[in-house]
C-alpha cells in the first residue's frame, strides 16, 4: 500500500509538471503568434515542434496518470504509456548523441530542459515498479489459483465424505434395527426358558389327572359290565313274568 501511495504521489509530480510545462506551450504558441520577422520564423517553428512534442508527451503521462487513478489495468504493448516511454527512450538517445539536453531560446525552454531528465528518470523507475507489480500480480494470481485448484479439491473431499458418512448412518440404523429384533427375541426366548419350568409341572399335574381320571374309567367300565348282566337276568325274569300273566288271562 505505501509503494503504491508513493506511486501515486511521483504520478502527481508528473501531472504538476504536465501543467508547467501546458502553460510554457501556450506561452510559445502566443509567441509564435505574435512573432511574425522571417529571421525567426524557422528558431520558433523548432522551438514549436519541440514544445509540441514534450506537451503530447506530458499528455500520455497524464493519461497514465488518470488511468491509474481510476484503477484501470497498464499495458506496455501500445498506448499512450507505451508512447511516453517510447518518447523518453528517443530523447535520453538523442540526447546522448548530441551530449546536451533538450534545448529552446525561450526562457521557458530551460524550463522545460531541466524537468525532462528528471521525468525520465521518474517513468523508468515508475516502469520498473509497474513490471515489478506485475510479476508480483501475476505469482499472486497463480498462488490464488493454486488455492483455489486446493479449495475444489478439498470441496469434493467434503463431498465424499458426506456420502460416506450418510452412507454409514444408513448402515447403523439397519444394524441397530437388526439388533434390536434380536434382542426382542433373545428376551422372548429367555421368558420362554423362564415359564419352561411351570409348563412341565403343570403338564405333570395334567398327566396326574389323566391317570386317574383313566383309572376311575376302567373302574366305572367293570362296574357297568357287571351291572349290565344283572340287569339282562332281571329282564328276562320279568319277561316270562309278563307271559305268564297273558297266559292265564
Amino acid at each position: 500500500m505505501q509503494d503504491l501511495i508513493a506511486e501515486n504521489e511521483k504520478l502527481r509530480e508528473i501531472e504538476e509538471q504536465f501543467w508547467v510545462l501546458l502553460q510554457e506551450h501556450e506561452t510559445l504558441e502566443k509567441r509564435l503568434q505574435t512573432n511574425t520577422s522571417a529571421q525567426l520564423e524557422p528558431r520558433a517553428e523548432a522551438n514549436s515542434a519541440e514544445v509540441e512534442r514534450i506537451t503530447e508527451a506530458l499528455r500520455e503521462a497524464l493519461e497514465l496518470l488518470l488511468a491509474r487513478e481510476r484503477g484501470e489495468s497498464i499495458a506496455f504493448s501500445r498506448g499512450p504509456v507505451a508512447a511516453f516511454l517510447s518518447w523518453c527512450e528517443i530523447e535520453e538517445v538523442k540526447k546522448e548523441a548530441r551530449g546536451t539536453t533538450i534545448t529552446s531560446t525561450s526562457p521557458s525552454g530551460a524550463a522545460a530542459r531541466d524537468l525532462v531528465p528528471g521525468m525520465e528518470h521518474e517513468v523508468h523507475a515508475l516502469r520498473s515498479k509497474v513490471r515489478d507489480l506485475e510479476k508480483e500480480n501475476t505469482q499472486l494470481q497463480e498462488e490464488l489459483d493454486r488455492v483455489d485448484l486446493s479449495r475444489i479439491q478439498a470441496l469434493e473431499d467434503a463431498d465424499r465424505m458426506q456420502r460416506q458418512v450418510a452412507s454409514l448412518s444408513e448402515s447403523i440404523v439397519e444394524i441397530r434395527a437388526a439388533l434390536n429384533s434380536e434382542r426382542a427375541r433373545a428376551e422372548k426366548h429367555a421368558s420362554e426358558a423362564a415359564k419352561l419350568p411351570q409348563v412341565r409341572a403343570r403338564l405333570a399335574e395334567r398327566d396326574g389327572e389323566i391317570a386317574e381320571l383313566a383309572a376311575e374309567l376302567e373302574r366305572v367300565k367293570r362296574i357297568g359290565d357287571v351291572a349290565g348282566i344283572d340287569l339282562a337276568a332281571d329282564a328276562a325274569r320279568i319277561r316270562e313274568d309278563l307271559e305268564k300273566r297273558r297266559g292265564v288271562q
